[in-house]
This record gives C-alpha cells, sequence and structure tokens, in this order.
C-alpha cells in the first residue's frame, strides 16, 4: 500500500482503523496477520521484561532467609527438648542412680542407700541417703533425709558434683569405738571426690558411742559439711545451736562446736558452750591442733575456758551453794583441763584455776565459824563477810564430788581464808586457814581469840578450822576451839588425815 493511498483514507476509515489497533493492543497486542501463501495467523508481540530488579530479589532473599533460620531454630529447639528430655530421664534412671551410689561407695568405703533419688540437669535430691560404714571405722554411719540442692549444669557432665551447697532437712551422725584394722579393711579408690558441694544440714544429732552408755550428744544443732581437700578423704563440721547434755550436770546450750572427720580418727576443733540458767556464762572446750577424740573409749583431753559462769553452774549446786559467785579463767593461763571419755560421761572430769569476775564478790554461805567470830571479835561485819578483792581458787570436779584447793579468799583486809575443802557424795570435808589482820586482833575483847589464833604471818593471825557435815549443813570447828581455850585446854587442829586422802576415799568406788 503506497503513501497515497493512506493518505486517500476518509475520516471513517481512519478511525476505524485506530479503534481496531486499541482493541488489539488491549487484547495483548495481538494482531491477524496474512501469510504469503494466503494463510491467517494471529501474531503476539513479546513484552519486554526488566532481567534485574535489586529490590525485589533483596525482598526474596530475606524471606528465604528467615525460612531457613526459622527452620534451623524450630530444629534445634526441638533436638534442644527431646535431648534434654532424654537426659532428664537418664538422670532419673536406675542407670544413673547407681553410678551415683557406686561412685560414694568407692571413695567413702561405706555402704549407700539412696531413697527416691531424682535429678534434673542442674539438680539432685533424694528423700533418704544413709551411709554405714565397716567397724574399723570410727563414723559408725551417717544418715540424711530430704536432700536437695542446686548444680552446676556441667556436674552431671564432668561426673563431679560442684555448687552451692546441697540441703538436707534432718540427719545423724553415730561416731563409734573402732576396731582394728585388720586384712580386709576397705581400700579407698585413689581420686579425686565427686561430690564438692558443702552440705547443710538443719537439724543434725551426733552420737558419740554405742548407746550402752550415756555418751556425748549434740541435739537438734544446724551443721555445715565442707571438705577441705578434695583428694583426701576427710570433711569438716561446722555447729551452730542445739543443745547437749553432760550427763548428771544438765543440760547445756551449744552456741558452736567444729568436728574433723577422717578415716584416721575424729578431731575436736572447739566446743563452746551456754546455760539458759545463766544466758551470759559461757563454756569453751578447745582443741589445740585438732587433738583425736578417743571414740574407742579413754580421756579425751581439752581446754577449757570459762567465762561469767555462776559457781553453782561450775561447781555444782552442792558445792555452788555454799560459794557464791562468778569465775572466770585467769588470761593466759592454759592450766585449765577437761577429760572425758566421749563414751561414757560418767568419767567427765574438769580442772582448773578460776577468780571472781571483776564486777562480782563472792560469799560463803552456812558456814558457822562466821557467827563465832562475830560473837568474839564483836563485830557484826564478821557474820557475812564478802570477799570483793581478786580472790582465787583451783577446783577438781567430778561426777561424784567437787574438790577445792589453793583457797585464797581476802576480805577487804579483815578476813583470809586459805585451804581447801571437797564434797563428794553429799559429805563436806575439808580445812580452812582463817586470818585475822594483827590491829584486829591487838583490839580483840575476847582472851579466847588469841589463844585460838596463835600463829603470826604476813601481818596476820592464824587458825586452822577443820570443816565436815554437808554442804546444805556445813560443820566447822572454830566454837569448839573457843570453849577449849576458855577451859584452859589447847585447842587440837592437827593429827587429823590429809584432805587428798578423805577426798580419794570418797570419789573412790568400793
Amino acid at each position: 500500500m503506497s503513501d497515497s493511498d493512506q493518505e486517500s483514507y476518509s475520516l471513517d476509515e481512519m478511525m476505524n482503523r485506530l479503534r481496531s489497533q486499541g482493541e488489539q493492543a488491549a487484547e495483548g497486542d495481538e494482531r491477524l496477520v496474512t501469510r504469503p501463501d494466503g494463510t491467517q495467523v494471529v501474531k503476539v508481540r513479546k513484552r519486554k521484561r526488566r532481567s534485574h530488579q535489586p529490590h525485589k530479589e533483596e525482598e526474596m532473599k530475606r524471606r528465604k532467609r528467615s525460612l531457613v533460620v526459622a527452620a534451623l531454630v524450630s530444629v534445634v529447639v526441638v533436638s534442644l527438648a527431646l535431648g534434654i528430655f532424654g537426659w532428664v530421664l537418664y538422670l532419673n534412671g536406675s542407670g544413673y542412680r547407681d553410678q551415683v551410689v557406686a561412685r560414694v561407695e568407692q571413695w567413702t568405703g561405706a555402704e549407700v542407700e539412696m531413697r527416691s533419688f531424682r535429678a534434673t540437669p542442674v539438680s539432685a535430691a533424694a528423700d533418704l541417703m544413709q551411709l554405714s560404714w565397716p567397724e574399723t571405722s570410727p563414723v559408725a554411719r551417717m544418715k540424711l533425709n530430704a536432700v536437695r540442692g542446686d548444680l552446676r549444669l556441667s556436674s552431671h557432665l564432668s561426673g563431679t558434683w560442684r555448687g552451692e551447697r546441697m540441703v538436707a532437712g534432718s540427719g545423724e551422725i553415730v561416731l563409734r569405738a573402732a576396731a582394728a584394722a585388720g586384712e580386709e579393711s576397705t581400700t579407698l579408690v585413689d581420686e579425686e571426690l565427686p561430690f564438692q558441694s558443702p552440705m547443710q544440714v538443719s537439724r543434725l544429732n551426733v552420737v558419740f558411742g554405742d548407746g550402752e552408755r550415756a555418751a556425748l550428744a549434740l541435739r537438734e544443732t544446724q551443721a555445715l559439711m565442707t571438705v577441705p581437700d578434695p583428694a583426701l578423704p576427710s570433711s569438716n563440721i561446722i555447729f551452730e545451736g542445739g543443745t547437749t547434755r553432760l550427763g548428771r550436770w544438765g543440760l547445756f546450750e551449744v552456741d558452736s562446736a567444729s568436728l574433723s572427720l577422717s578415716s584416721s580418727g575424729v578431731r575436736l576443733g572447739n566446743l563452746r558452750l551456754g546455760s539458759e540458767a545463766a544466758p551470759e556464762a559461757v563454756i569453751r572446750l578447745s582443741g589445740e591442733n585438732f587433738p583425736d577424740i578417743a571414740v574407742r573409749g579413754g580421756p579425751t583431753v581439752l581446754g577449757l575456758e570459762v567465762r561469767e559462769i555462776p559457781s553453782a553452774l561450775l561447781l555444782g549446786p552442792s558445792m555452788g551453794t555454799l560459794i557464791e559467785g562468778r569465775f572466770e579463767t585467769p588470761d593466759g593461763d592454759d592450766s585449765s583441763r577437761c577429760e572425758l571419755d566421749v563414751t561414757n560421761l560418767e568419767t567427765l572430769r574438769i580442772s582448773g584455776a578460776v577468780h571472781n569476775t571483776k564486777a562480782t564478790s563472792l560469799k560463803l554461805f552456812r558456814l558457822q565459824m562466821f557467827d563465832a567470830l562475830a560473837e568474839m571479835m564483836d563485830n557484826p561485819r564478821f557474820t557475812q563477810p564478802r570477799f570483793e578483792k581478786r580472790s582465787s581458787l583451783r577446783f577438781e570436779r567430778t561426777m561424784t564430788g567437787v574438790r577445792l584447793s589453793e583457797i585464797n579468799l581476802d576480805s577487804d583486809g579483815m578476813l583470809r581464808l586459805r585451804g581447801e575443802m571437797s564434797e563428794a557424795n553429799g559429805k563436806l570435808s575439808g580445812a580452812l586457814q582463817v586470818g585475822i589482820p594483827e590491829i584486829l586482833m591487838a583490839a580483840a575483847p575476847s582472851r579466847e581469840v588469841p589463844l585460838v589464833f596463835r600463829e603470826s604471818s604476813q601481818g596476820y593471825r592464824w587458825c586452822t578450822v577443820r570443816l565436815s557435815g554437808t554442804t546444805s549443813k556445813p560443820v566447822d570447828d572454830l566454837a569448839s576451839q573457843f570453849q577449849q581455850a576458855r577451859e584452859g585446854s589447847s585447842p587440837t587442829t592437827t593429827g587429823a588425815r590429809g584432805l587428798d586422802d578423805e577426798f580419794r576415799d570418797l570419789t573412790t568406788p568400793e
């Protein structure tokens, strides 16, 4: 078709042509084409597309990455949950419990019983854990109830339990006289302790002895057990609170105590006691360099220190009411001792040097010689003298009696007492040297006084007064000496047996 033919189109033809081209474009650029052979086909023009669209590609990649990460996280979470679930099943299975029991038995040499053991990756618990040792061990058994504790995540994996602490609701440790080790004695494994978390017991009883005799025991005390060296089979126990009964001496409160347990024996660090009747009183038993406690029986010697202790608590209710006051051991003095057989408290013995505290004075009650002195000296101050200066004595107390020696009491320059006295099985004996200043003696209104107080020493006149009777009704011979002097005969104060012999006879069973 020539250009002239195109230019000769009428207006209607041109409009129809434009309309048909618009419809073909709307149909996706389709148009009817007649081939040279006369056939007709629909020709579609290909649309040009952009080959590179960065923002759409980045969005597509981001979505793919999110899907991949979500899938991986889901797989990890599911795998971890399945792993933890399987791990918890393993930890609470009999196989792992038997493994734990076996390791405890290997390291301690004890037979172990464990009930209702359960664990998570970060904790462990059991309703009961009891260890029983052979007769060659000084520790007979240890029983712990309601055991639980938090552990580090690596504890179960490494096989060594570590954590802040394990806690038990209650427990008991029984110490006994160990038999001599034989050829079949238990051999402990040479490895580090697999359980290194400290153990805290809220209410622990510690009993010394086999139960056949009255033995030392700590009751209802709170304890913390630690292992100082994981390579050695030993444990330190710190106690706080509780009570202990020292045989017939009564019940004492436990302020604090420490013990060391090992395969070789039991050692005491210290034992600090108090009394509900005297809250300010302190009794401290100390073991220098942790002495071995004779759990097989026999004496264990400990250092003794007392502070603000009433005489009735230190000397017993009998002698403690005859001499009233508060005592303490001198600073720097190491002669005071406590000897005890932890398996038989009937052998308990304490001894040492004490003096009255600075804030208190000593009084002697019910001694008739004070009334006799007050009458003969015509001075009522002798009736109830107060020994306010620093007065001292040595004491020895057993379950059967008390002996006081090296008595040195001073009543403000008016009266001095020296000597010794003892009480055994309710009987009182002893001899006191009674001193009156020379200046008072010169003014004595009675002529019998110089006849009785004949010995002169250190500015005092002295006489010996013998004691007998009981602590509730003591008897002395001063009045009889005055009577003998009045009748013209010499008072007899010699020829009696020594106090050591009398005390030995009274305290030694037949």
